[in-house]
């Protein structure tokens, strides 16, 4: 029995397939609309996107903690979250 590739098995999901990406989801998707929005040059809609996207995005880093296909995905879905709740604490002054 040949010995397993870890750095392989980091990016495939249990079937052997390359999960590294994939086409984005409803939390993505809406994320996009959110990033498109805070481009209209009105305080107001910036800020709203500013900080509606943040549980949006965390929600997304769940998904991918909980049911990511691979460690890859977990990994990312774990950096997002730690970076977004880094930032609003930071936005806060909590840190």
């Amino acid at each position: 029995m040949p010995a397993k590739n870890p750095i392989k098995n980091f990016f495939t999901n249990k079937k052997g397939e390359l999960a590294v990406a994939q086409w984005p989801n409803t939390p993505l998707w809406t994320a996009v609309i959110l990033w498109l929005i805070g481009l209209v040059p009105v305080s107001e809609l910036q800020l709203f996107s500013q900080w509606a996207v943040i549980p949006v995005i965390l929600y997304w880093a769940y998904l991918e903690i909980s049911f990511g296909d691979s460690s890859f995905r977990r990994l990312l879905g774990t950096v997002v979250a730690l970076n977004y709740i880094l930032t609003v604490l930071q936005l806060l002054k909590l840190i």
